[in-house]
């Protein structure tokens, strides 16, 4: 058996950067925006490696392989996929 939850976030920045700063550099995040986010600091609380990055897509998968996580659940799994919001227009 196995679960899935899913959750929109909007965020005022490029798909494509977003999935760049978050994939390659997460550690960037406070540089992006300082006045919600001061600082990134390290917690294990699940180690992941990079299962696959889809670049074209703006998605990133990661597979939790040690940790809290895998004591509940035998597998655990995230993507995180930016999509570029359709703009509106005025006519």
């Amino acid at each position: 058996m196995s679960s899935a939850a899913e959750t929109d976030v909007e965020i005022k920045a490029p798909a494509k950067k977003f999935h760049d700063v978050f994939s390659c550099r997460p550690h960037h995040i406070s540089n992006v925006c300082p006045k919600k986010i001061q600082g990134v600091d390290l917690h294990e609380v699940a180690k992941e490696i990079i299962e696959a990055m889809d670049d074209e897509n703006n998605s990133t998968t990661f597979k939790v392989i040690e940790r809290h996580l895998l004591e509940k659940y035998k597998n655990f799994h995230l993507i995180v996929q930016a999509t570029q919001k359709a703009l509106d227009f005025e006519v």
